[in-house]
């Protein structure tokens, strides 16, 4: 009896899982008319498939991952109309500043439709840079399903982006991902090298020409450097280099999962490209420290609001750390301007009064409070901390171990698994 009983209940469960898989899974889709970039407006249409709910909550970010600050994605986003599959409008709430109530009453597919206004800074008749978090909305609480964008564009624009292409379709396998793929959409440069297994795209959006060979030896120089430090080929098949070479003071560049964008002077980058090597170094040391090394409350991410951690010198300063001693390793900077790098950082902390009443974890759970007193960075100290760990350890183990075992034995143990 007992052994009937339980073939009967592995038969149910079989059932169970078969009538699972034969369900619609909930998918979207986007479509994103940027055919006017004079306008500074684009246009986005979510489609959602496979719906069974009576009311569908959307939502567009309120920060972007790697950037901790509140920006408000929403205010940006306009005219928010809904309609089902025979073109009938639905009912469409504002909830607050980034996020709307659909009465879809459990029709199986609704189109969202909304429009963007885009900074100068993003889009102009050359070019449009989607970042992601600024432009999709998502199904509050389904973040997990697949998700995939297409592109109306000008004559002669072209697509870079760290999504897989479906033909002219590109795919993602989760929100999550998805907008961690920024896009580059215009008339670009583009520049490949092939290192330890994958592809290397370079973007280029510039406002001038720019010697292509030195940016390209930078770029793979790091690339090969960094990768032999993990012992191994990089954890992807094709990464994207996504630069902005325009007419603007200071540099920046953010993390993606498989990709990074950064932007700098163009005229500084006219006067030397190795001048963007410190900032590309430790976009492409992000891959492993942050982006797949990190805090549990650094993803899946909670878009709605602030979220902190005490790591931040972890995840920025020791990835300034390793971003800044790669340029010496590879020799894009010698010794002697590596040592002046390090006396420069410390000699900046030294000058902060700050030092001594906020530790590393203060600053990094008070990033996202902006004050403007002098405060401790934890770019910079944890950069020193970086270093001085790294000492310590060679110091402890007779120089047999050091920090890099560390970061290693963290990758290999808690993303590569057993």
């Amino acid at each position: 009896m007992a052994r009937r009983l339980a073939g009967i209940f592995a038969l149910l469960l079989l059932a169970t899982a078969t009538a699972q898989d034969q369900i619609p899974r909930l998918a979207v889709s986007y479509a994103v008319d940027a055919s006017a970039p004079e306008s500074g407006k684009i246009r986005v249409a979510m489609t959602i498939r496979n719906n069974v709910q009576d009311e569908v909550k959307v939502a567009i970010p309120a920060w972007a991952p790697g950037a901790y600050r509140i920006v408000k994605y929403g205010r940006s986003v306009w005219n928010v109309e809904a309609s089902g599959r025979d073109g009938n409008k639905l009912e469409v709430m504002s909830i607050d500043d980034q996020t709307w109530r659909v009465k879809a009453g459990g029709i199986d597919r609704l189109t969202i439709r909304y429009e963007l206004s885009v900074d100068k800074s993003r889009m102009d008749k050359d070019h449009l840079f989607i970042a992601g978090p600024d432009t999709y909305l998502y199904i509050v609480d389904r973040k997990d399903v697949p998700c995939s964008v297409g592109f109306t564009l000008p004559e002669g624009w072209r697509v870079g982006t760290g999504l897989d292409a479906d033909g002219p379709v590109y795919k993602a396998r989760d929100y999550d991902t998805f907008i961690d793929c920024p896009t580059e959409l215009g008339k670009f440069e583009l520049l490949s090298f092939e290192a330890d297994g994958a592809t290397f795209d370079i973007v280029i959006h510039a406002k001038g020409p720019l010697d292509g060979e030195k940016i390209v030896d930078m770029c793979r120089r790091i690339v090969v450097t960094q990768n032999r430090m993990f012992g191994g080929p990089p954890p992807f098949k094709r990464y994207v280099f996504l630069y902005h070479f325009k007419d603007q003071t200071g540099g920046r560049g953010l993390e993606h999962l498989n990709s990074t964008d950064i932007s700098m002077p163009y005229a500084a980058m006219k006067f030397d490209p190795l001048l963007a090597a410190s900032v590309t170094s430790h976009e492409y040391f992000h891959l492993w420290n942050v982006k797949r090394i990190r805090p549990a409350e650094l993803g899946p991410f909670d878009y709605s609001g602030i979220v902190r951690s005490k790591a931040l010198w972890m995840c920025e300063g020791v990835t300034s750390y390793y971003g800044d001693r790669t340029l010496a390793h590879c020799g894009i900077w010698k010794e002697q301007q590596y040592l002046d790098h390090l006396a420069g950082e410390i000699e900046t902390l030294q000058n902060n009064p700050d030092r001594k009443v906020t530790s590393v974890e203060k600053a990094s759970q008070n990033v996202w409070d902006r004050k403007d007193y002098p405060r401790v960075d934890y770019y910079n100290k944890g950069e020193l901390l970086g270093l001085l760990i790294d000492l310590k350890v060679r110091t402890a183990t007779g120089g047999s171990k050091t920090f890099d075992d560390v970061v290693r034995r963290l990758y290999e143990q808690y993303v590569v698994g057993p």
